[in-house]
C-alpha cells in the first residue's frame, strides 16, 4: 500500500501524471481489501459483544457465560452484570453493526465511523483491564483488534478522503493526499 503512495510521489516529482488505468484499478482493489478486513473485524467484535452482552442481560449474575459472581469481582462497580451488559451490547455490538451496514450501503459517515469503532473497543478493553485486571485471554486479543480497527480505519479514511479531495481538484490519485 505504501508503494502506491511512493510511486505517485515519484511520478508527481517527475511530472509523469496522471495515473494509468492499471494503477487506478490496483488502488481501488487495495481500498476494497482494507474495507473487507474492517468489515470482518467489526462483525467479529459485534457478534462477540452480542453474545456477551446478551448473556449478561439474560442472566445479570453472569452464570451462562461462566463469569464469577459480581460480588467476587473486586473492581466491578455494579451489583450485577446488567449495566456492563447493556454498555457492551450498545458500544461493541450495535455500533459496529451500524457501521458495517453504513459502509456496505455507501454512507459517507461510515468512512470515519470505523475509527470510532476501534477507539470504543480499545477504551472498553482498557477500562475493563483497569477495573478488573487481566482476567481473560480475550482482553489482549480485543485490545489488538481495537487498535487494528482504528489503524485500518485511519488508512481507509485517508485513501477515500484523499482520493475524493484530489478528484475535486481535478487530479485523480489512489493514495492519501501528501
Amino acid at each position: 500500500l505504501a508503494g502506491l503512495d511512493i510511486g505517485w510521489r515519484i511520478r508527481k516529482a517527475t511530472g509523469k501524471l496522471p495515473l494509468g488505468e492499471a494503477e487506478r484499478a490496483a488502488a481501488e482493489r487495495a481500498t476494497k481489501v482494507i474495507l473487507g478486513v474492517l468489515v470482518a473485524l467489526e462483525l467479529f467484535v459485534a457478534f462477540g459483544a452480542l453474545y456477551g452482552g446478551g448473556g449478561m442481560l439474560m442472566d445479570p449474575a453472569g452464570r451462562p457465560l461462566g463469569l464469577p459472581p459480581p460480588g467476587e469481582m473486586a473492581g466491578l462497580r455494579f451489583g450485577s452484570y446488567l449495566v456492563p451488559g447493556v454498555i457492551l451490547l450498545l458500544a461493541n455490538g450495535l455500533l459496529p453493526f451500524a457501521v458495517v451496514l453504513g459502509a456496505l450501503t455507501g454512507q459517507r459517515w461510515a468512512i470515519r465511523a470505523h475509527m470510532v469503532v476501534g477507539m470504543v473497543l480499545t477504551v472498553w478493553t482498557a477500562v475493563e483491564v483497569l477495573m478488573l485486571g487481566w482476567i481473560s485471554v480475550l482482553q489482549p486479543v480485543m485490545l489488538v483488534v481495537g487498535i487494528a480497527i482504528f489503524a485500518l480505519g485511519m488508512l481507509f479514511h485517508a485513501r477515500k478522503e484523499g482520493a475524493r479531495h484530489l478528484a475535486m481538484a481535478g487530479e485523480e490519485h489512489p493514495s492519501p493526499a501528501t
